[in-house]
């Protein structure tokens, strides 16, 4: 037995020194590569919006002489804002080839991401860096500089229908048509808002509707084109045109650009609709009874001066006339077998009435006074100038001092009830109103007509 493990260890003996005779080939040696020299086919860039998808420049480097099939070879074309040291680069990444085109586009973007505002010119750094695909050996080219301008990209709107649109109450939150159109090359949130003008007058007063964010279409009711159009002057019962366009703002730079335009003809009508106050302090005349109004059928408001005297009792009729709906009820709540209605606070005063057709409730708030307030007022933004009511004329007015500055007008001296805009159209909490000249005025406050709530200065 040990003679036979005696010749197997000779055996491997023998093994091993004729496998080490064998030849045994060198390992690679990998030089270490040189520096590239880049280049650019351009200088300066000047993007428009019809060639924005067309190559907007190229950038070629010299061989850094790596020991390694170019297959192994990384290169990484770095771009900054001139004299920012790359603090906020960009990067394009490629493999083997010693060239890029860079397409409209992609700079535009670049652009945009700087905040780079459209047709403003931007001088950019520009360098490369190689290296194995390994990240080994990594090297740095020349920096070369290129200067250029972003452009705001026009997109296409398009329309389901071009009208004529017509709305009644009861089709007002129909759609009217749907607004489509394509999301501008941006690599960007966008908000949309949809602008509207008169046909022609190139949007020199522009108009707007809320869009959305990163959306592509909208929907739009009837309710909304009724009221685009009674906004531009279309007059009520007259077909007209309006035209339409899509505002995108880049949600991280506000930088703008628009879409087409396109027109819709609409036939705006008056979508309101009246419930009359007749009682015994106006001689129970629902023809000729103060109203309340409502744009949607079921919330109807309005104001009534009710003069002293009398049962303070009255109801209300959904006619100028008794032939139709009537309503009495309780103190809060309507019905149209209850009896008469009761003033709350009695006669000898002024109510702002509300009234709920979906759930019947009512309620009559008093107003002991409107007055003015701002600081174009007498009394600043801490006190009201009072109007006093002319029941005549069934409107507030007083003579006002007004100095410069803003106003608005409000009720009972606080700011539960306040109104602000325009002199043709005031809104509840609406924006302040730029003050006359200095000097007196006669202010007028016109609630008579619900809901078109005027005033004016003289």
């Amino acid at each position: 037995m040990k003679n036979i493990f005696r010749s197997l260890s000779t055996l491997a003996i023998f093994a091993l020194l004729f496998s080490a005779c064998e030849k045994v080939d060198d390992l690679p040696v990998y030089t270490e590569g040189t520096d590239n020299t880049l280049s650019s086919s351009k200088t300066t860039v000047t993007l428009t919006a019809g060639d924005i998808n067309n190559d907007a420049i190229s950038f070629s480097w010299t061989d850094p002489n790596f020991a390694t099939d170019s297959t192994n070879v990384k290169y990484v074309l770095e771009f900054a804002p001139a004299g920012t040291n790359f603090a906020d680069s960009k990067s394009i990444t490629v493999t083997s080839v010693r060239t890029v085109s860079v397409s409209g586009v992609t700079l535009n973007n670049m652009l945009i991401g700087w905040g780079v505002a459209f047709g403003d010119s931007k001088e950019l750094d520009v360098r490369l860096h190689s290296s194995y695909v390994n990240n080994n050996d990594l090297k740095s080219s020349n920096t070369i500089k290129v200067t250029a301008t972003p452009v705001g990209l026009p997109f296409v709107l398009t329309t389901s229908s071009n009208g004529p649109i017509a709305a009644t109450i009861a089709t007002k939150d129909d759609v009217g048509a749907t607004f489509s159109w394509v999301k501008p090359a941006y690599d960007y949130s966008i908000t949309y808002t949809i602008e509207y003008d008169s046909t022609g007058k190139n949007f020199s007063n522009v108009h707007t509707i809320a869009g959305g964010d990163n959306i592509v279409s909208k929907d739009i009711t009837k309710g909304t084109f009724n009221a685009a159009a009674k906004t531009v002057g279309i007059a009520t019962g007259v077909t007209g045109s309006v035209d339409f366009r899509i505002k995108a703002t880049i949600a991280t730079t506000n930088q703008v650009s628009y879409s087409n335009a396109v027109s819709v003809q609409v036939t705006p009508a008056d979508l309101i609709i009246f419930m009359y106050m007749p009682g015994d302090y106006q001689g129970w005349s629902p023809e000729v009874a103060p109203k309340i109004a409502s744009s949607d059928g079921v919330n109807f408001e309005g104001y009534v001066n009710v003069p002293a005297g009398g049962s303070g009792e009255f109801k209300i009729t959904s006619a100028p006339d008794w032939s139709h709906t009537n309503y009495g009820g309780n103190a809060t709540t309507l019905s149209t077998s209850g009896g008469n209605l009761v003033w709350p606070n009695g006669t000898g005063t002024y109510y702002k009435v509300n009234v709920n057709l979906s759930t019947l409730a009512w309620s009559a708030t008093q107003i002991t006074t409107w007055g003015v307030i701002g600081d174009a007022t007498p009394g600043g933004w801490d006190n009201s100038t009072a109007l006093t009511y002319d029941v005549s004329a069934k409107v507030w007015k007083a003579t006002v001092t007004f100095g410069s500055g803003q106003f608005k007008f409000r009720a009972n001296n606080g700011w539960d009830i306040n109104l602000g805009g325009s002199a043709s159209g005031l809104n509840y909490g609406g924006d302040n109103i730029p003050a006359p000249s200095a000097g007196p005025h006669v202010v007028t406050l016109d609630l008579n007509n619900p809901p078109n709530y005027t005033y004016t200065i003289n």
